[in-house]
């Protein structure tokens, strides 16, 4: 059985930055990742959100994390686009 992991202040914090810059992230979601990973999403994030509001800032690479996912949900569009030509 695979343990559950709990989702702390700092996930719904981190999801909310997210949000601010276009980036919607289930809070299961963000559970899953390590420290690490949050790290650098979170970094990735607040530089983003300072470059909008004309902050001089240099943004650091995306996340890989990020560019999964991203790259899975466009899969699924595409595959969803093929399935409705289809009919």
């Amino acid at each position: 059985m695979k343990k559950e992991k709990v989702i702390s202040e700092g996930d719904t914090i981190l999801s909310n930055m997210l949000l601010l810059v276009g980036k919607d992230i289930p809070l299961e979601v963000i559970a899953q990742w390590t420290s690490k990973v949050k790290n650098q999403v979170e970094n990735w994030a607040a530089k983003v959100y300072l470059k909008a509001s004309d902050n001089i800032v240099k943004i650091p690479k995306y996340p890989n994390i990020l560019l999964k996912r991203d790259e899975a949900l466009d899969d699924l569009k595409q595959n969803a686009l093929i399935v409705e030509a289809k009919r």
